[in-house]
């Protein structure tokens, strides 16, 4: 990147939405400052494996501190694209589907959307947030909520715009009166259809 920036000249500014930092990146991502993204750590075996293919003694130029910056950046700004999809005019409704996963034993939840912004079907993987708590219906539901309500902003549009749930028919995703996709029924407010 530095080779086509002057880093001592230009600039580059983003404009990224004051929720989506401070609720999905501060606290939904991270626990606290020493702990990173597991996409970091991914960029940080790559760098490994690119070293070691090369032969060479240390890759310069990038250190995890640089890596942890871009990310941080990308993320946000990839999340207000989205968002500014999801707050379109064109938009009345919207899928979400969620998964819970473990890797490399982290547990995450994965989320998806599908929405469509001015004719076009968009399908995507919206992110896999770390679990750092029990997997519990409430816990899930209010980092959902969260995540929802930070990349809406303060429209909370979500709750008028969600039509439609779809898990993988875990017991605390799909119960009837307790689980996730209830509680997020209960949350809109129009009735939601469950896939």
């Amino acid at each position: 990147m530095h080779m086509y920036i002057d880093t001592n000249q230009d600039t580059i500014c983003f404009t990224i939405s004051l929720p989506i930092v401070d609720v999905i990146i501060k606290e939904l991502f991270y626990r606290d400052d020493d702990q990173i993204l597991a996409g970091i750590d991914e960029t940080a075996t790559s760098i490994c494996h690119a070293k070691d293919r090369l032969k060479v003694q240390k890759l310069s130029g990038i250190n995890d501190h640089n890596v942890s910056q871009y990310v941080h950046v990308l993320v946000a700004t990839n999340l207000n694209k989205i968002a500014n999809k999801l707050l379109h005019l064109s938009v009345w409704a919207f899928l979400v589907v969620g998964d819970g996963n473990t890797h490399h034993s982290s547990s995450f939840f994965d989320m998806h959307i599908c929405i469509c912004v001015n004719d076009v079907l968009s399908n995507l993987h919206l992110v896999a947030i770390p679990m750092f708590k029990r997997h519990t219906v409430e816990n899930i539901f209010n980092m959902i909520a969260r995540f929802l309500d930070a990349l809406s902003g303060a429209t909370m549009i979500w709750h008028a715009k969600l039509m439609f749930v779809s898990t993988n028919g875990e017991n605390r995703m799909i119960r009837c009166h307790r689980g996730v996709v209830t509680r997020l029924e209960q949350a809109t407010e129009f009735p939601v259809l469950r896939i």
